[in-house]
């Protein structure tokens, strides 16, 4: 009969770890039992954590020594994906990509950093006319992305200028995600262009997850359009970009 418990105990072990498909394993430690009758026991206990949930799953062999013969720990990631990841502004490439530089120029953010102050990417000055600035990075979806689900990108940003005036429906953010392999690029679906302006802002755009799994290697443009009323020098800062995953 003790080996049949302990036999049933491992099965359902299996089918316990076969729920956590997306998981990741953590450091071991044992967790002491309650039962002391002798039988076989399978402990689950779940810690809700920054981005997910872990599980620890503990089984005690039958018997009265009791001995912990198998232990797992797995992180299950919320449906909306793990922790917040920040893109590093200054790895950005222009839209061909070649490294930016501290001037932004034609289609290209420059670098603006005062050290110790502010970091940012800043587009070409608008003067009655409309300057559209573009950046990419390459990054690789975390193991703890959840597979097929969405993907929140958020962009912080304001336009600058004392008496700057923005022509509102063409002064636009646009995100633009791709997948990549083997050097070819191919369009992911996306939420529409959002408009920005001279207050600083938080703006959110959801990535289509279907398809995409952990390890996925992707491509994400962004694109700033500054649509300038008038002469008054109107620049656009990014001062953030990140990704939930």
């Amino acid at each position: 009969m003790k080996a049949r418990a302990l036999i049933a105990s491992g099965l359902a072990l299996a089918i316990a770890s076969s729920a956590f498909a997306q998981s990741a394993v953590f450091d071991q430690k044992t967790i002491p039992f309650s039962n002391v009758a002798g039988n076989s026991e399978l402990l689950m206990q779940s810690y809700s954590v920054s981005g997910g949930t872990i599980y620890v799953t503990v089984l005690k062999q039958a018997g009265m020594d009791g001995k912990e013969i198998g232990l797992t720990q797995t992180f299950v990631p919320t449906a909306a994906g793990g922790s917040t990841r920040y893109l590093p502004l200054v790895h950005g490439h222009t839209d061909a990509g070649a490294t930016m530089t501290a001037s932004a120029g034609a289609g290209v953010f420059g670098i603006s950093r005062t050290a110790g102050s502010s970091l940012a990417l800043t587009t070409e000055v608008a003067n009655n006319n409309t300057k559209t600035d573009n950046v990419i990075w390459e990054f690789n979806l975390p193991d703890s992305y959840k597979a097929g689900s969405n993907i929140a990108v958020t962009v912080n940003g304001v336009i600058s200028g004392a008496s700057c005036s923005l022509t509102g429906g063409s002064t636009l953010l646009t995100v633009t995600p791709y997948t990549e392999v083997n050097g070819v690029e191919t369009a992911v679906t996306v939420s529409a262009a959002q408009q920005w302006g001279k207050t600083a802002a938080a703006y959110t755009f959801t990535i289509t997850g279907t398809g995409l799994v952990p390890g996925q290697h992707m491509t994400l443009e962004l694109a700033a359009a500054v649509a300038a009323a008038n002469s008054n020098n109107c620049t656009g800062s990014i001062t953030n970009v990140s990704y939930g995953a």
